[in-house]
């Protein structure tokens, strides 16, 4: 794909910054913490956490500096990122899915 979309020849910090910054790309990093980030903030209550969540991990991405990234630094960034996502998983399963939260909105449909 990048190579369709770019149309010339390889280089590195494309390559990063088309997989992990281009907007436009559904399956770029950047595109997909948007979509998750606008939902949190226009369709699902609770949302607080992970919106601030999502919204550090697109500003983390947006701020790499792809010129950087080469060798032991990309690996330290991707790394990074796999934190950051797990860190939103968490953040998700607290707000939607922790056994406090099925309880509390069970109770409130009960009353």
């Amino acid at each position: 794909m990048y190579r369709q979309y770019v149309r010339r020849r390889v280089k590195p910090e494309q390559v990063f910054n088309f997989l992990l910054k281009d907007t436009d790309f559904p399956r770029a990093f950047a595109h997909t913490i948007g979509e998750i980030v606008s939902c949190f903030g226009q369709k699902l209550p609770n949302h607080d956490e992970p919106l601030r969540a999502g919204l550090r991990l697109q500003r983390l991405v947006a701020d790499a500096d792809s010129s950087k990234m080469q060798g032991d630094a990309l690996h330290d960034f991707i790394d990074v990122l796999q934190m950051e996502l797990a860190e939103l998983h968490e953040t998700i399963a607290a707000a939607w899915f922790s056994p406090d939260m099925v309880n509390n909105e069970q109770k409130q449909v009960l009353a």
